[in-house]
């Protein structure tokens, strides 16, 4: 570039000649280091949360104070982002379901190992009751419990926690509340600790207790020969009379342990019992199976028995459905698709429920909400 200057009468113009390099910026900028302009308003952000956004290897979101605290002091709010400053935990009210489909996508509930970092904690209730009736807050994983050595007092009582060994690594507690002991595993650590113990066990009253018929476990015998069924439905295909062979019933067996099918029927009669013929379902999703047995007594009336899931009570629901539409407990469900297997190899040979499970008829009006 070229500049010339006004030049007085006589004298020569003098001309100023000027580099086109490209301007250029030392120091750390030069090696990646994000300008202001990237800190202020970043390329992009991650939103896959619907109450965070993430930018780089941060998180961002932003709170509403809506009052202040008595007393004020400089950094009286680092507790909203300063993890080692809290020490009681107890707001756990959802009041939404958090498998909830949202617009923005879906949620991934039960991460909770955000707990781990408040090493200072002494005070942790799961509080839940904005969750549906009897349904306990689902946690991925407990192990942060083993970071928070200094917890004092810890209620889980309406979670789906179960191992007791977890308990052996903190040394300050002073009170537990668990769920019922049947939930448990490695209870025996419950003996060793020297706190108060609490385990939310089922009450009932001889007006509340549900009315069951009850068919009580029993010996298992040895099942040979021929299908003592005359129809099975698998998968939408049939089978009746000789076509119930060894190898279908062996086929049926892997399916269900596999959880592949959604439902399997076995019938006493060819029609599939719609001709008032005893028969099995099977229903199966999620990794549970419900077996429901129907039959009809002298006077033609029908029942329904369901196995006893001796693992849960209450009025927990399974994640499966009589029928695809009927809810059923997960006291009357199983969660172990090689037993419920076996009811079926059982019921297919002797047409006979699998007497290694405690079989009940409920009151409908106490089965289901």
């Amino acid at each position: 570039m070229t500049i010339n200057f006004k030049k007085k009468k006589g004298d020569a113009a003098p001309q100023v000649t000027v580099d086109k390099a490209p301007a250029t910026v030392a120091g750390p900028l030069e090696n990646g280091v994000p300008t202001i302009k990237d800190l202020i308003a970043p390329a992009s952000f991650r939103r896959e949360a619907f109450d965070y956004l993430g930018v780089g290897s941060k998180y961002v979101r932003s709170f509403l104070l809506s009052g202040f605290p008595k007393d004020i002091a400089v950094r009286w709010a680092d507790s909203l982002y300063d993890l080692k400053k809290i020490k009681v935990l107890k707001e756990f009210d959802q009041s939404i379901d958090p498998y909830y489909e949202r617009p923005w996508g879906k949620l991934a509930p039960g991460d909770f190992s955000a707990i781990g970092h408040m090493s200072n904690l002494h005070t942790l209730i799961f509080d839940c009751r904005l969750l549906p009736d009897g349904e306990p807050l689902q946690v991925n994983d407990f192990a942060f419990l083993t970071q928070c050595a200094k917890l004092k007092k810890l209620d889980v009582h309406r979670t789906n926690f179960t191992d007791c060994a977890l308990l052996s690594e903190l040394p300050e507690l002073k009170h537990i509340y668990l769920p019922a002991r049947k939930k448990l595993v490695h209870a025996e650590v419950l003996e060793t600790l020297s706190c108060e113990v609490k385990t939310d066990e089922p009450e009932f009253s001889d007006e509340t207790f549900p009315d069951y018929e009850v068919i009580p476990e029993r010996e298992v015998p040895p099942t040979v020969g021929e299908a003592a069924v005359s129809y099975l439905s698998l998968n939408g295909r049939d089978y009746t009379g000789g076509e119930i062979t060894q190898a279908v019933l062996d086929e049926t067996a892997r399916a269900i342990r596999s959880g592949a099918p959604r439902e399997v029927c076995l019938s006493m009669s060819e029609y599939g019992g719609e001709d008032d013929e005893d028969f099995l379902t099977v229903d199966l999703a999620h990794g549970w199976a419900v077996p429901a047995f129907n039959y009809w007594d002298e006077e033609g009336e029908a029942h329904l028995m369901l196995p006893v899931n001796d693992k849960y009570d209450g009025a927990e629901l399974a994640p499966v459905e009589i029928g695809g539409q009927s809810p059923v407990l997960k006291r009357h469900a199983l969660d172990d698709l090689g037993l419920a297997a076996e009811c079926v190899l059982h019921f297919a040979r002797t047409g006979e429920l699998y007497p290694g499970l405690q079989w009940e008829e409920p009151d409908p009006e106490a089965m289901y909400f």
